[in-house]
């Protein structure tokens, strides 16, 4: 078993591995995900978001002694420089999250809770 182990991690293909650790932990934070529905109202969905990431930091603080932070993230701004596979599946994940803060931040600029000029979507700020 350690063997086996041992080969994986060396192996050339490990970004394999690698990358399925990061969209298991996309998964586990999925749900979320789904609830952050055009449906609720914007802040609501990032109350949530919140919410979401404070419940589940507390959960392993307890668990684990420690606040863990976002496997996804850590793996994939560590590896993404260093293996195309990583880097992939990293950008792929980053850009469904984008796509639910884009909309929430849309429905935030057509109900004027922010101003136009907020440029979502948009790298660069809409001048005003």
């Amino acid at each position: 078993m350690l063997r086996r182990a041992a080969s994986i991690i060396s192996s050339p293909r490990r970004w394999i591995w690698r990358s399925a650790a990061i969209e298991e932990s996309y998964k586990s934070s999925k749900p979320l995900y789904e609830n952050f529905s055009p449906e609720s109202a914007p802040v609501k969905r990032f109350e949530r978001l919140a919410e979401f990431v404070y419940e589940s930091q507390s959960q392993a603080a307890f668990k684990y002694g420690m606040v863990c932070g976002c496997p996804c993230a850590s793996l994939g701004s560590e590896m993404a420089g260093q293996e195309a596979g990583i880097r992939a599946k990293f950008e792929d994940i980053t850009r469904r999250f984008e796509r639910c803060y884009e909309s929430a931040l849309g429905d935030m600029v057509a109900d004027k809770t922010l101003p136009k000029t907020t440029g979502v979507g948009s790298k660069v700020p809409v001048a005003a």
